[in-house]
């Protein structure tokens, strides 16, 4: 027990120190930066990722089209599904791969930085920036790239 209150006090005082707060208060700084330059990159205004809950809310309504699918975050144990895939589809909504989406799962704050302030442009839901991505386009079967070129255009 008094191993436990040592460690507490040594922990305690290593993340209360200055340097410890003044790093995380401007990475707190940087994130939201972020938060505003992908906001404004999807077509919306900057200002409201500054906005407590409201701004999940928008978040949501950009990956999703509908914000009301954050509700999910409430449930138990659907969170983390959730959490996932909102990831993983925001990176395909910028170009970016399914193993970028679950990075940002962990290392979010790096890989949100990297998203608002890197080339990568932001591409609604459906109109992939990736031709090899897994979600449809707008063109139809025989307008797809190649198959022309496979079958012949009078073959159909």
């Amino acid at each position: 027990m008094m191993h436990d209150m040592m460690i507490e006090r040594i922990l305690l005082h290593i993340f209360s120190t200055p340097d410890v707060e003044t790093v995380m208060t401007l990475l707190h700084v940087a994130v939201l930066f972020a938060l505003w330059r992908i906001f404004e990159k999807a077509g919306e205004a900057g200002w409201k990722a500054l906005i407590p809950l409201y701004n999940i809310f928008k978040a949501y309504e950009l990956v999703w089209g509908s914000g009301w699918k954050a509700l999910w975050l409430l449930l138990p144990g659907a969170d983390v599904v959730v959490h996932f895939l909102t990831h993983i589809k925001m990176a395909h909504q910028f170009g970016k791969s399914t193993g970028f989406g679950i990075a940002m799962s962990f290392f979010g704050s790096i890989c949100l930085l990297y998203l608002a302030f890197s080339d990568a442009e932001f591409h609604p839901a459906g109109k992939a920036a990736d031709p090899h991505a897994s979600y449809t386009n707008d063109r139809s079967y025989n307008e797809q790239p190649y198959y022309n070129d496979l079958v012949g255009p009078d073959s159909y």
